[in-house]
């Protein structure tokens, strides 16, 4: 990936791949690196640029650490930190040390959970919960109480 030319003053870590700079109207470093082909922005909560150097070092190792152990490093949605559990679940099944609920637990996250939060994609990312969002939780709590759903094909 072609990073851009960089200013002279811009402050940098490991050979140039994790770099520092503030945003206009901030007095707070950000660092900014990329992962997996996407770019990623942090803030080092640092003013000072000595400490924000140090953050930075260690945001950027933290990341890597996620990356080297197959952890999600970027996405924090949902559906990817699902698989990472489902996948582990799994395995453990495989191997014989998983727990019997573990079984249940693939099958709630395949019908339920992801299917769901798919549909309302922005249901995982949001901070507030807005009234479109709100409607479709009581419309899905409330298919969820009702006596035939759990009495018919949804209950394994």
């Amino acid at each position: 990936m072609n990073l851009p030319k960089l200013n002279p003053n811009t402050p940098t870590l490991m050979d140039g791949e994790v770099r520092l700079f503030k945003r206009k109207r901030s007095s707070v470093w950000q660092v900014v690196f990329t992962m997996d082909g996407r770019q990623v922005r942090v803030s080092s909560k640092k003013r000072i640029l000595k400490e924000a150097l140090e953050a930075a070092r260690d945001i950027y190792l933290d990341y890597r650490v996620r990356q080297k152990n197959g952890l999600p490093v970027i996405s924090k949605r949902f559906p990817s930190v699902a698989a990472l559990c489902r996948a582990t679940m799994a395995e453990q099944l495989e191997n014989g040390v998983g727990k019997k609920s573990f079984r249940d637990y693939i099958i709630v996250i395949d019908k339920y959970l992801v299917p769901f939060s798919c549909r309302q994609n922005r249901f995982m990312g949001c901070s507030l919960v807005t009234p479109s969002l709100r409607s479709a939780l009581i419309s899905y709590r409330a298919i969820r109480r009702c006596a035939t759903y759990w009495t018919t094909v949804h209950w394994i």
